[in-house]
Formats: structure tokens, sequence, C-alpha cells
């Protein structure tokens, strides 16, 4: 946590005043406060080179009651990263969270959960430095939104609602979506939505949109996608 890593950073000044650091002090430092061995830590992230690449897969066993996460590193280098995952179970608001580490380069993680979750959230926290395949449904990138709420999470809901505007539920959601408070997050809807899949109505949210959202970059995203329709109807607007 944040009071041994700066407890840490101190130790590595305090033992180099006046002198040379290098890497291998500050792994020194962290094992110093910490207790831990961190040579693992340095050779992943300092001397190695890469990222890892995480496929996600999800499986629900209704007569076991359980939920099984698949997870499988798929980077092209052979490094096999070592990662500790926060992977939270939800049933509506409910979240039990379950630590775990994966240090091959496939495993599975097996939790006993009753009713089929409504939400499975790989990285809870979303701190990985990785690229995630999320197989996730719409619905749960749906619940994803509204149940874990960080920005990286409805980021996530939200470009996979874009990549897959067809799927059911998807404009809707992204309609509603555009009511986050994150002003990045709905001008990214509005520059990256095909504007032929606005109906009417959405055009007259659109139209709110572009006359009162209280970011002017939004304010402008908006009065682009009116801009598609020719619609003289937006002449004063324009």
């Amino acid at each position: 946590g944040d009071s041994a890593f700066f407890r840490s950073l101190h130790r590595y000044l305090v033992m180099n005043e006046y002198g040379t650091g290098e890497a291998d002090k500050l792994r020194l430092a962290f094992e110093d406060i910490t207790g831990q061995d961190m040579n693992w830590y340095w050779n992943q992230w300092y001397y190695g080179s890469g990222h890892p690449v995480l496929d996600i897969t999800y499986n629900y066993d209704a007569a076991a009651k359980t939920s099984t996460v698949t997870i499988a590193q798929t980077q092209k280098n052979e490094q096999i990263f070592k990662l500790p995952i926060d992977i939270d179970v939800y049933h509506g608001k409910e979240r039990v969270r379950h630590s775990v580490w994966m240090t091959q380069q496939k495993q599975s993680f097996t939790f006993n959960v009753g009713e089929k979750p409504d939400l499975i959230n790989v990285d809870g926290d979303k701190v990985l430095l990785a690229e995630k395949n999320d197989h996730k449904t719409m619905q749960e990138f749906i619940n994803q939104y509204n149940l874990a709420g960080n920005y990286i999470d409805r980021e996530e809901a939200v470009s996979y609602a874009i990549g897959h505007i067809n799927e059911p539920g998807a404009k809707d959601f992204l309609m509603q979506a555009l009511d986050d408070k994150f002003h990045g997050i709905r001008g990214d809807i509005l520059q990256q939505l095909d504007p032929s899949a606005y109906t009417e109505d959405d055009l007259k949210k659109i139209e709110a949109i572009a006359k009162t959202d209280p970011d002017r970059i939004v304010r402008s995203n908006a009065i682009d996608v009116l801009g598609t329709t020719k619609d003289t109807v937006y002449k004063q607007l324009y």
C-alpha cells in the first residue's frame, strides 16, 4: 500500500544521500521496509520487457453453483508474468472480492457463488498494466457499468457497446450513458457511434446536449452529430 511505498522511497533516499542510486538499491530499500523478496517484481517490470495480454473467459456451473474464471496470457514474448489479481463477484450491489495470484500461462479460478452472478469483474480496481480480451456478454458489460462503476469499468462497457451496436440492449444502454458524469465518456459516444444508429428521439436528446451540456467539447460533438442529418431545423443551433 501507499504507506510501505512512500516509506520505501524515503529509505532509498536516506540510504543513498550524497551518493549514487541504482535500480538494485531501490529494490533493497523496498525489501528492507516490506520484508518481502522483490526480485521477481524487478526482473518482471524493470529488467524484463513487454506486458501481459490476457484472454478472460467465464463459466457458471448451475449444478455445483460455482463460477470459474479462466485467464490465459497470450503475449507473443516468452515471458510469463506473475500477477496479483482481484476478482470481484457481484450479486446485485453485493460484492465479494477474491484476491488470487496468476503464475502460469493459463489458470482457472473457481468460486462458490450460489446463483449465477450478475457480474464477475476481473481486476476489480483496474490497476493491471495489461491488455484484456474480456469475453463478457452485452448485459454483463452493462452490469459492469452500473455495479462496478469506476471510470475504466464504464469506459470498457461503453467501448464494447459501440463496437457491438447491433446486440440487443447496446443502443439503449449508450443513450443512457450519454448522461454519464464524466464528459470524456459522453464525448466518446458522440464521436464514435455511427450517426445512422440514432432515431428521431435520440436526436432530440442530442439536441438538448448540444444546447445545455456543461462541457463545451461535448456540445461541439453533439453539434457534429446533428450536422450529419443536414436538417435545417438545426440551422439556428449551427
